[in-house]
């Protein structure tokens, strides 16, 4: 087995293209999450029928017919597979990735901000990495910069030495140790599943412990939107239930959640679902983002909250 076993950036999302994807204010976007072949009892996804069930549903939702045939023609190009978020705007399609074993249902949405929590819920658990045997700090922080991860997995039995010396020459790359048996994919996926899990619990302990009267936390949906509204937001804690209807309105400069009285006669602001709205404002000031479980998130006031820079 070489030194370096595998170099591995599975994944594609850029939060560059992201925000740009999310900037414009008065944009309306046509989104659809495909779900895995086995649910609902289809006999195979992506097929003529299903595409033609995913058409009629966004239609109903008043989707323009030019953003359906983008989508549908983006979903064929792709092999018509599923587990897919294909997100289009004006006819054009403007955000297409895979996310395996992500996607339980179908869901199809016309508005704005486009549905993104789901897909940084499945990027949280799916960072890129590179996968190494040495113990030579040096190399190991070659590969991981030249793959693009700030994450190595150390398949051996002892990595104190590697995490010290990785943690003095560049802090921002994290050691994790898979141990000294054959790496498989499982192996690999409960690693990041497990650091995944404990970098959530991290964050919301810190919430809890900081959110108290001018702190660095807040939580409630009224204080985080203030405070990236002007940019304060560290990172951002939020609950992404499918069934949470609540509004929130944003503009070029607006983010709040009740839409104001008296609104100004040229500067209108769009109304939206709190979560998407929320999740563009951390994207647009740079805010990190972190998707919680209901359990993750049990106590935490309006399912939203934020650590302050």
């Amino acid at each position: 087995m070489a030194d370096f076993d595998a170099a591995f950036n599975l994944v594609s999302i850029d939060l560059g293209m992201l925000r740009e994807l999310v900037e414009p204010a008065d944009a309306t976007f046509t989104s659809v999450y495909v779900a895995d072949a086995g649910s609902g009892g289809r006999a195979a996804a992506g097929s003529q029928t299903h595409r033609q069930m995913i058409a009629s549903r966004l239609a109903s939702a008043g989707a323009p017919a030019a953003d359906i045939d983008a989508i549908c023609r983006a979903w064929a190009a792709t092999g018509g597979g599923s587990d897919r978020f294909l997100v289009a705007c004006d006819g054009e399609t403007r955000l297409t990735q895979c996310l395996p074993g992500a996607v339980t249902t179908d869901v199809a949405r016309v508005g704005a901000p486009p549905p993104l929590g789901p897909l940084l819920a499945w990027w949280q658990r799916h960072p890129a990495y590179v996968v190494s045997r040495d113990v030579d700090a040096a190399k190991v922080l070659a590969l991981a910069r030249s793959s693009g991860a700030d994450l190595v997995l150390a398949a051996q039995d002892h990595t104190d030495d590697l995490v010290n010396q990785v943690r003095g020459l560049a802090p921002s790359i994290t050691v994790l140790e898979i141990g000294s048996g054959p790496v498989t994919d499982e192996s690999i996926q409960q690693v990041l599943d497990d650091y995944a899990a404990a970098t959530s619990a991290e964050l919301r302990l810190a919430l809890d412990a900081f959110a108290v009267p001018h702190s660095v936390a807040v939580q409630g949906v009224h204080a985080t939107l203030a405070a990236l509204a002007v940019g304060r937001v560290d990172t951002v804690l939020v609950v992404d239930d499918p069934d949470d209807r609540r509004s929130a309105w944003f503009g070029p400069v607006e983010l709040c959640a009740s839409l104001p009285d008296p609104v100004h006669p040229q500067r209108t602001p769009h109304g939206g679902r709190l979560v998407d709205v929320a999740i563009r404002a951390a994207l647009l000031t740079g805010a990190r983002i972190r998707i919680l479980s209901g359990d993750q998130a049990r106590g935490l006031r309006g399912g939203l909250g934020a650590l302050i820079r």
